[in-house]
């Protein structure tokens, strides 16, 4: 329910400057960084060859952009904002259709382009900083022949094409172009319907095996046919995870204490191994190896040697981070709210994103963590608009994928802070990292906001922690850390800055 803490404040990683602003952050850190390492500042894009639209320029067809060449610090990426202006070029508006600003390199022309042209501003961001150009405006777009049979086509993903499907229920949305157009709408056998108004339609409880949606659009002159087949497998079994010894993973018990910082203090630039606890949960990017093999020699609580978890997203791409030229822009969506340099990833796709994130639970091996936290696993959330149209139950087999990937490489995983899917997803993962779940009164089965159907202390009675934290000032009236204690939960007062500031419940009593 509640947006991750991340998304309230964001906080520089390099001399302690604090800012809402990630994009001044980012522009902060590389500079400093660069000059640490004698390179001076770093280079922000310039482009050297402008964009260019192409396409047929008729209501119906699509249009591409070639954003030009750039030079820059990498990763460089591309936004793209389709405007329709008049004929003579003036009186210019967003474009309608999806993602017409967004991270897409084309845009499906609809009936209300038709007598306009289109421009597209191209913006490439790299650590440094932007630079937006704009293409030259294209030719008036034509309409669709009022006398030609219709199109079809589905526009906003379909199931990943290349392997099967775990998610027992998902969306088509698709797009119809002529005049008099009817839409018809068929799942397998079954007979057709009208279709939505919305142009989605969803389709529930699909059992194991193949399956076809077919959108059938008609008017005076003709028919056209949108088809998908694919396949839908039931969810792969729990993956025991073992380390590359054979040795069992970490584990860590119920009554487990913590840390979670992913930013270093003020006037710091590396997160304070001198808290004491016996797990730490820090960034995975930006704590190499030393950092992990420090925290590993010390003491904690309760343990000889602390262990350390890997911070890092899973279901939204940070445009700033290392590894960002490695994902296929299609499959982003919407910003995450209030940030248009971290989007929302269609978790559908999985043989697109594999790669880009199993290299994350690579990096996360290699330097020697323990476990995996991965963020932002709730976009099948109507409130987070990702516009991917992600279902619940592609949310859950995304999940699934993710402890199982992590349990091959000898790592737990964390659920992190999505309530609703606990009883689905706590076969596979082993602990979970929470915000602010007394605040928004959904920690037990029997919190208001639960209906009785889900919550954390599930992983409680199934003897695994839950690590949570409350974003306020501690208050030792406020009965939280009293309530925490009694349920087991591992909570604590956190900034939002998540830096080495805390005040632990279990210290409390």
């Amino acid at each position: 329910m509640n947006m991750s803490c991340k998304g309230i404040i964001r906080v520089c990683r390099v001399c302690g400057e604090y800012t809402s602003s990630l994009v001044k952050c980012a522009v902060f850190a590389a500079a400093v960084l660069g000059l640490i390492a004698g390179q001076g500042f770093a280079a922000t894009p310039a482009n050297k060859v402008p964009p260019a639209v192409s396409g047929t320029f008729q209501v119906g067809s699509w249009i591409t952009v070639d954003p030009g060449q750039w030079t820059g610090d990498h990763p460089i990426t591309f936004a793209y904002k389709y405007q329709t202006c008049s004929a003579a070029g003036g009186t210019c508006q967003l474009a309608p259709g999806l993602f017409a600003n967004g991270s897409r390199a084309g845009l499906l022309l609809l009936a209300a382009t038709a007598g306009k042209r289109i421009k597209v501003t191209v913006t490439a961001t790299n650590p440094a900083g932007k630079k937006a150009v704009t293409t030259q405006l294209t030719p008036a777009i034509t309409a669709y022949p009022n006398t030609a049979p219709p199109l079809i086509e589905f526009i906003n993903g379909v199931p990943d094409p290349t392997e099967p499907s775990h998610s027992s229920k998902t969306t088509f949305q698709f797009q119809a172009t002529g005049a008099g157009v009817s839409l018809r709408c068929q799942i397998d056998s079954k007979a057709a319907t009208a279709c939505p108004a919305n142009n989605k339609i969803t389709y529930s409880n699909l059992t194991p095996g193949s399956h076809t949606a077919k959108v059938t659009a008609t008017n005076t002159f003709g028919t056209a046919v949108a088809s998908y087949t694919w396949t839908v497998e039931p969810l792969p079994r729990p993956l025991a995870c073992l380390r590359d010894d054979g040795s069992s993973c970490y584990q860590p018990p119920v009554g487990t204490t913590w840390q979670w910082q992913l930013n270093p203090d003020a006037k710091q630039t590396t997160i304070n191994t001198a808290v004491v606890a016996d797990m730490f949960d820090i960034d995975g990017y930006d704590n190499d190896a030393n950092v992990i093999a420090i925290l590993r020699a010390l003491p904690g609580d309760h343990v000889s040697s602390r262990s350390v978890t890997c911070y890092v997203t899973a279901g939204t791409l940070e445009n700033w981070r290392p590894d960002t030229e490695a994902l296929n822009p299609d499959v982003l969506g919407n910003p995450y709210s209030g940030f248009t340099d971290e989007r929302w990833i269609d978790v559908r796709q999985i043989s697109q994103i594999r790669p880009w994130l199993e290299g994350k639970m690579d990096m996360c091996k290699a330097k020697g963590f323990d476990a995996i936290e991965f963020d932002n696993v709730d976009g099948w959330q109507p409130d987070n608009n990702t516009g991917l149209n992600i279902t619940a139950e592609d949310e859950i087999a995304f999940i699934v994928y993710l402890a199982n990937a992590a349990h091959a490489r000898g790592m737990t995983m964390a659920h992190k802070s999505n309530v609703e899917q606990v009883p689905a997803v706590l076969p596979y993962v082993d602990f979970a990292v929470v915000e602010e779940c007394f605040a928004y009164k959904e920690c037990t089965r029997a919190d208001p906001n639960t209906d009785g159907q889900y919550g954390y202390d599930d992983f409680i009675h199934a003897g695994k922690p839950v690590f949570e934290v409350e974003y306020k000032k501690y208050n030792p009236s406020n009965n939280v850390c009293a309530r925490a204690n009694a349920l087991g939960f591992s909570s604590m007062y956190k900034r939002v800055a998540l830096d080495s500031y805390r005040v632990p419940c279990w210290r409390t009593n």
